[in-house]
C-alpha cells in the first residue's frame, strides 16, 4: 500500500484531517503526515477494511444470491428464482404485489393466499373501504356531501358556496356564471337559462351539435365533426370535399388484372409491369392473401381491448407473444363469478386464480418480461390447477381448492385481451355487490398502455382479431419490427415500386422508393427513421390533362435516431 500513501501525498486529495485505521503500526495518525514506508499490510485484513473497497465481503446478498461489487461499497444482488428485492430477502409470494390496499399490511396464509391488516379508518378485505364521513355531516341547502378519509366536503347545489354551502351567491355573475362557449346567461327568477351560440346545445351550450347526422362523405370517407359544419377525410387515394374524386390511377390507366381496393381489404393492389397479375401489400398489422386478418395488435391507448369468443371446452390453454417496456396492464381476463385475470405486474407476470377459495389465489413470474424483446407466454388451465410458462422455461403452478372440483371455462364469458371495458368494472347488480367480484376487477382493471400482443392461440387455435366480438381502440400491428427469434430490435429499410400520386396527378413511371419501417424502444425519444436521403424530380401527368414536375424525398439510409421528428419519411411516401 505504500503506492497510495504517496499518491496521497502527491496529489494532495486529502487535507491532512482523515487518519489511518490498519496496519497496526500507524493507525490512528494522520494520513498525509504518516511515512509512506509503513504503509505494510501483514497477516488477515479486518473484514471492516475489505468492505470499503469491495462491499460483497459483508455478504448481504440472501437466499443464494450472487453478489456484484458495482463501485466501492456499492453493491447489486442478482436473486434466485423466487426471491425479490436489493438483499434478495423477499419471497415472491401472495403478498409480492401488494394487494392490500391504503397502506395496510399484507400477511400471507396459504396455498398463494393473503389476509390484509387495515389501518384506522379503513374496513374490508383489502381494506378498500374508506369508513363514511357523511353520516354526520353539516351540508345545507340540499348540498352533496363527498366522503373523504376522516373528512368530509360539501359539493354545493346551484347559487351556493361556503365551507357548508351556507351562503347564497348569484347566477350570471362572473363568479358562477355557468354558461360555456360564449353563450349568454340570462337571469330566470330563481333559475336561470343560456342564449347559445349557433352550433351548441343543452342546459350550459357545453355541447357541440353533430352534423354528420347527414353527412355526404363518399368512398368510405369519415366525417369530421365541426362548429356548425363537418369535413370528410378521405380513405387513401380519393380527394374531393366529399372524398368523391377516385384515385387518379383508376381513371388515367387501364387494369386488366381488375387490380383495385375491394381486392385488398386492408392493404394496397400492385400489379406486376405487364399489367396481367396483382399482388396485395398488407397494412401494418394484416396478413393473409387478401390482407384480412389482425393476428397482431397494438395496444397503445389506455382504453384499448379486444373481446374474443367464448372458450368452448372445459380446459385449455392461451399462448401468446407480448412486447412491452411497461411495468404494469391487464393482459388478459376470463370469467365472472369465477375467474382468472392475467397482468403485468412490476414487469412480471401476475396471475390470479379464483373458483371458490376466497381470496384469490395468486401466482408471479420469477422473470421480468418489460425488456422490450418478444416473450412467449402460455397459461394452461386444467381442474384446480393453473400453470404458466415463459419463453418454454420453468414450469410454474398455482391451485385455489375451493368449493368448485374444477375452473370451467366452457362459459358463455367473452375472453378480454388488453384491458375491459368501463362496465365490467362499474355494473350494477349481483356481481358488483359481491366484494369477491368486485375487487378483483378493480384490481386488475387499469388504464395503462400495454404494449403489443401478437400470434395469440387459444387451445392451439390462431386468433383472428379482425373477427373479435368487441374491438375497441387497438391497432393493427405491432408499428415496429422485431425478430421474434432472436429478441433483437431492428429497423429496416423497406424498399418498394410504385406510381407517386400527388392529388389529380400521377406519376408517368414506377418509382423505385422505400420506407424506414421498425422498432426503437418504447416512446418518442428514439424511432426508426431516413438518416440519408436525397431529391428527385419527377413529371407527372393530370386529369385535366396538364403536365407539371414535382421533388420527391427518396430514402437510402435507415436507422434507430434519437432526433425524432413528428413528421417522419414514412408520411413523406405512403403506401397507396
Amino acid at each position: 500500500m505504500e503506492w497510495f500513501s504517496r499518491w496521497i501525498k502527491s496529489k494532495f486529495v486529502e487535507a491532512g484531517i482523515a487518519r489511518c485505521v490498519a496496519p497496526p503500526n500507524v493507525a490512528n495518525q494522520l494520513l498525509l503526515t504518516a511515512r509512506s514506508n509503513q504503509f505494510q499490510c501483514a497477516g488477515v485484513v479486518p473484514t471492516s477494511v475489505s468492505a470499503k473497497c469491495d462491499a460483497c465481503v459483508m455478504s448481504p446478498c440472501k437466499n443464494g444470491a450472487r453478489c456484484e461489487t458495482t463501485s466501492g461499497r456499492s453493491y447489486r444482488c442478482h436473486c434466485a428464482a423466487g426471491f425479490h428485492g436489493k438483499d434478495c430477502e423477499l419471497e415472491i409470494d401472495a403478498c409480492y404485489g401488494h394487494p392490500c390496499l391504503n397502506n395496510a399490511v399484507c400477511k400471507v396464509i396459504q396455498e398463494g393466499r393473503f389476509t390484509c391488516v387495515c389501518p384506522k379508518g379503513f374496513k374490508g378485505d383489502y381494506c378498500e373501504v374508506n369508513i363514511d364521513d357523511c353520516e354526520k355531516n353539516k351540508c345545507q341547502n340540499g348540498a352533496k356531501c363527498i366522503d373523504m378519509i376522516n373528512s368530509y366536503r360539501c359539493e354545493c347545489g346551484p347559487m351556493y358556496g361556503g365551507k357548508y354551502c351556507e351562503e347564497k351567491l348569484e347566477f350570471c355573475s362572473k363568479r358562477l356564471n355557468p354558461c360555456e362557449n360564449g353563450s349568454k346567461c340570462h337571469r330566470k327568477g330563481a333559475d336561470y337559462m343560456c342564449e347559445c351560440l349557433p352550433g351548441f346545445t343543452d342546459r350550459n351550450c357545453s355541447t357541440n351539435i353533430d352534423d354528420c347526422g347527414d353527412h355526404l362523405c363518399k368512398n368510405g370517407g369519415i366525417c369530421v365533426d365541426g362548429i356548425t359544419t363537418y369535413s370528410c377525410q378521405c380513405v387513401m387515394g380519393f380527394s374531393g370535399q366529399f372524398c368523391e374524386i377516385p384515385p387518379m390511377g383508376n381513371a388515367l390507366y387501364p387494369n386488366t388484372a381488375q387490380c383495385h381496393s375491394l381486392l385488398c381489404g386492408h392493404g394496397s393492389c400492385y400489379t406486376n409491369e405487364d399489367m396481367s397479375e396483382y399482388e396485395c401489400k398488407c397494412h401494418e398489422g394484416y396478413t393473409g392473401d387478401k390482407c384480412d386478418k389482425i393476428r397482431s395488435i397494438g395496444l397503445h391507448h389506455p382504453a384499448a381491448y379486444a373481446a374474443l369468443e367464448p372458450w368452448a371446452v372445459a380446459n385449455g390453454n392461451l399462448t401468446f407473444t407480448i412486447r412491452t417496456s411497461n411495468e404494469s396492464g391487464l393482459i388478459a381476463y376470463y370469467g365472472d363469478d369465477n375467474f382468472i385475470s392475467v397482468e403485468l405486474y412490476d414487469g412480471r407476470i401476475k396471475i390470479a386464480f379464483y373458483i371458490g377459495n376466497y381470496p384469490a389465489s395468486h401466482m408471479y413470474s420469477y422473470v421480468t418480461v418489460n425488456d422490450g424483446m418478444a416473450h412467449r407466454i402460455e397459461i394452461l388451465v386444467k381442474g384446480k390447477k393453473c400453470s404458466l410458462s415463459i419463453d418454454n422455461q420453468t414450469l410454474q403452478s398455482v391451485e385455489n381448492d375451493g368449493k368448485l372440483e374444477k375452473f370451467s371455462l366452457d362459459t358463455k364469458q367473452y375472453l378480454y385481451i388488453g384491458g375491459l371495458p368501463v362496465d365490467k368494472a362499474t355494473r350494477s347488480g349481483k356481481e358488483i355487490r359481491d366484494p369477491r367480484y368486485r375487487l378483483s376487477l378493480r384490481q386488475i382493471y387499469s388504464r395503462r398502455r400495454l404494449g403489443c400482443i401478437s400470434d395469440v392461440f387459444v387451445n392451439d387455435v390462431a386468433v383472428d382479431f379482425e373477427n373479435a366480438i368487441e374491438k375497441e381502440r387497438i391497432t393493427p400491428g405491432c408499428a415496429g419490427v422485431v425478430d421474434l427469434c432472436t429478441g433483437v430490435i431492428t429497423c429496416n429499410k423497406e424498399k418498394f415500386r410504385r406510381y407517386h400520386e400527388d392529388g389529380d396527378c400521377r406519376s408517368v413511371d414506377m418509382v423505385k422508393n422505400a420506407e424506414c419501417v421498425g422498432y426503437c424502444g418504447e416512446g418518442e425519444v428514439s424511432c426508426c427513421a431516413a438518416v440519408k436521403t436525397k431529391r428527385r424530380k419527377l413529371r407527372m401527368t393530370c386529369r385535366n390533362g396538364q403536365i407539371k414536375h414535382t421533388m420527391i424525398t427518396i430514402v437510402r439510409k435507415c436507422q434507430c435516431s434519437n432526433t425524432c421528428r413528428a413528421r417522419t419519411y414514412r408520411s413523406l411516401m405512403t403506401r397507396r
